[in-house]
């Protein structure tokens, strides 16, 4: 019985883990190449991931909502069939399996005509499938083209998506030699205070999304300029009773009544009120602060 590995992909050059969001297919179930088996969530893309073969799910690693390493192994594919010599062969990825199935396809060739410019694996160790070949084919696509084009499935498998964008991108002109520059040096990040908690705080784990935009968050204070929202308010009442008792509040306190000490109030009870604002991160965790503390600066006199 000959078996395909499923590995959780690299979809860029930054991402080094994924969560298995969602699988589209169960144990037992029949494929064929290029359905879909699972979807896969980062912090920078979602993507619905295509099998590369074609057979019968024999085992599921992993359930839905687990974090993996690019790489991991996430599901096996049972190929019985593809072996000639009936065997059993061990659990292999695909390169393997198809070169030896070129060598099959050599074999035969020697004895029957050429077909002038038909992209094969008579010179290559890549694996192209069937409808790959054909559209170089009609393309015009040489072996070395088709060589050099980088593909985006398995062990650098050359997929449909991948040859037609280099067919678009052969269409377009060639872009003009940008000079190259000096590269800017990043900044030094500083290293975050530790988050300390009190008594009545709540922690809360955060999901997969929240941490992206916390992370995000933190990002953007470096790239982005902050932005401030204004929004009026009628303080009409306000000022009259200011106007009515900042005489006597003077007389009884020896110092004037200003407006902050309203807004500092006004603020804590919207803090009350939403007590996600009144929180802090510590990593993936939120932390619900129970107590409400405003803090003002002032100028000494």
């Amino acid at each position: 019985m000959s078996k395909f590995e499923i590995l959780m992909p690299k979809l860029g050059e930054s991402i080094q883990e994924g969560t298995i969001t969602k699988w589209f297919v169960k144990e037992g179930d029949t494929i064929e190449e290029d359905d879909m088996l699972f979807e896969v969530a980062t912090d920078k893309v979602d993507s619905e991931i295509p099998s590369p073969v074609e057979g019968v799910i024999l085992k599921i690693l992993y359930p839905e909502q687990t974090v993996l390493p690019v790489g991991e192994v996430v599901a096996i594919v049972d190929m019985s069939g593809e072996e000639e010599n009936g065997e059993a062969a061990d659990t292999q990825v695909v390169s393997t399996e198809k070169e030896t199935e070129a060598a099959v396809e050599s074999t035969q060739e020697a004895t029957t005509p050429v077909m002038k410019e038909e992209p094969s694996r008579i010179l290559s160790n890549r694996f192209y499938s069937p409808l790959v070949r054909k559209i170089a084919k009609e393309e015009g696509i040489t072996n070395e083209e088709l060589e050099s084009i980088e593909g985006s499935g398995a062990n650098g498998r050359v997929q449909k998506k991948d040859i037609l964008n280099y067919i678009e991108n052969r269409k377009k002109p060639a872009a003009k030699p940008v000079q190259a520059t000096a590269p800017t040096p990043s900044p030094e990040r500083k290293v975050a205070p530790p988050v300390t908690t009190e008594a009545g705080d709540e922690v809360i784990e955060m999901d997969r999304i929240r941490k992206i935009i916390a992370d995000h968050m933190v990002m953007s204070v470096q790239v982005s300029p902050h932005v401030t929202t204004v929004v009026e308010a009628d303080v009409t009442n306000l000022v009259f009773w200011r106007e009515k008792n900042k005489d006597a509040f003077l007389k009884k306190y020896g110092v004037k009544i200003t407006y902050m000490p309203f807004f500092i109030e006004a603020t804590a009870a919207a803090l009350a009120e939403f007590p996600m604002v009144n929180s802090s991160v510590d990593g993936d965790k939120i932390i619900l602060r129970k107590n409400i503390n405003i803090g003002i600066a002032v100028a000494r006199p």
